[in-house]
């Protein structure tokens, strides 16, 4: 694939992917950069994840019993409280790995991944379209395939399971694989059915949306399918409806009729379900509890983000991030504690007749405690220290 063909299809991706997107712009930039940098560098760097790689496979040869092994790399305590990663450097809970380069390394999404006592590490796919996994050592395997098109690989917080749609052995295929095993848990070819419908439009191509314990979701052309162990793909019950995320039995959808007033409804396992405003955008924490919305802007305002206790569909009061006139919100998760947000700071728009995205002169993660406290900076990096040019958390 070519730049433009990348740039393409992240700029589809990220337009149409469950919760508030990263902009794209990424990979033009990268691809207005020199992709080979000097000769000291970039062969340090080369024999830099070669050692890395080979250290890793040692330890995972040799760590045998060690209650508390030392990361592969550096060890750095994250100061935020998700993953997240600037388009070539992945950062866990306490170290940090660079995947590469270039672009087909080019991490677009990622997700966490429960590992054993409470530690986590992250799934994705590259734009080449390897699954990789990365577990909270450092420690790097690709575990599948998703194909080139596809960058998408959902995973769960509270289990080792991850989740993507393979495509190229000709007829896609749900992959469902656990980490802690290194073992493929099921192939479920999608029903040919599924597939009938209009696959060139972004929002209907065939993949995992959700990891929501031993439950998959995903989405096919024609509609929503769900995946349970030992039984076959069966259509999702709520018809009509895309499912935009999945944790301990709250299922949060919106309607897949473009014509449909903007609307998310949230179904809880504790209580009965509930429709609130929303433009389409929604998250769930792991622990199933809490629910974060975004609302479609009124003329030129930023979206908007709201949290709902996902039994009783009472809004919960936190703070967002406050926000300058050339400020914007680009992403949002949600944890068990708190609601995380990625913030551009003042938006500089390019000459006109450039060709030239506008780009924030400062990124930030901040985060916003459930409990109502203040939100806090957990990071702020000015934009031209930022290799990819973007911060983009786990999805």
């Amino acid at each position: 694939m070519n730049e433009q063909q990348i740039s393409t299809l992240l700029r589809a991706e990220w337009d149409d992917l469950p919760v508030g997107p990263a902009p794209v712009h990424l990979v033009e930039k990268l691809a207005e950069r020199d992709r080979r940098r000097q000769a000291g560098r970039r062969w340090g760097g080369i024999v830099g994840v070669a050692a890395a790689t080979l250290l890793a496979v040692a330890l995972v040869t040799t760590r045998g019993d060690t209650e508390d092994p030392r990361p592969v790399g550096p060890v750095v305590d994250n100061p935020a409280d998700v993953s997240w990663t600037d388009g070539f450097t992945l950062h866990l809970d306490r170290t940090t790995l660079t995947v590469g380069d270039e672009l087909d390394d080019l991490v677009a999404w990622h997700s966490r991944v429960a590992e054993d006592g409470g530690r986590y590490g992250v799934v994705y796919a590259s734009v080449d379209g390897d699954v990789i996994h990365v577990d909270s050592l450092g420690r790097v395997r690709t575990i599948g395939r998703t194909g080139a098109d596809d960058t998408y690989v959902a995973a769960s917080t509270v289990s080792p399971w991850s989740a993507w749609v393979d495509a190229t052995e000709g007829h896609p295929a749900l992959v469902v694989h656990d980490t802690a095993k290194n073992k493929q848990v099921a192939r479920e070819p999608l029903p040919a059915a599924a597939l009938a419908g209009p696959a060139v439009d972004p929002v209907r191509r065939s993949m995992a949306i959700a990891v929501d314990g031993e439950r998959v979701w995903v989405r096919t052309p024609t509609g929503d399918l769900v995946w349970e162990p030992g039984r076959p793909l069966k259509a999702s019950p709520y018809a009509g409806s895309w499912v935009l995320d999945a944790a301990d039995r709250t299922v949060v959808t919106s309607p897949a009729d473009p014509t449909v007033p903007s609307l998310v409804t949230v179904a809880s396992a504790s209580g009965p379900s509930y429709s609130v405003r929303g433009s389409g955008n929604a998250a769930v924490s792991p622990d199933g509890r809490h629910v974060l919305v975004g609302m479609a802007p009124i003329g030129n305002a930023s979206l908007a983000w709201k949290v709902y206790d996902a039994a009783s569909g009472e809004p919960v009061g936190i703070e967002t991030p406050s926000l300058g006139q050339s400020d914007e919100i680009e992403q949002a998760v949600l944890g068990e504690t708190s609601a995380v947000f990625v913030v551009g700071r003042d938006r500089t728009l390019p000459e006109e007749g450039s060709g030239s995205a506008s780009e924030f002169q400062r990124q930030e993660i901040v985060s916003c405690p459930l409990s109502g406290d203040p939100c806090v900076t957990q990071m702020s990096i000015p934009g031209a220290e930022l290799d990819s040019g973007r911060l983009v958390l786990e999805h």
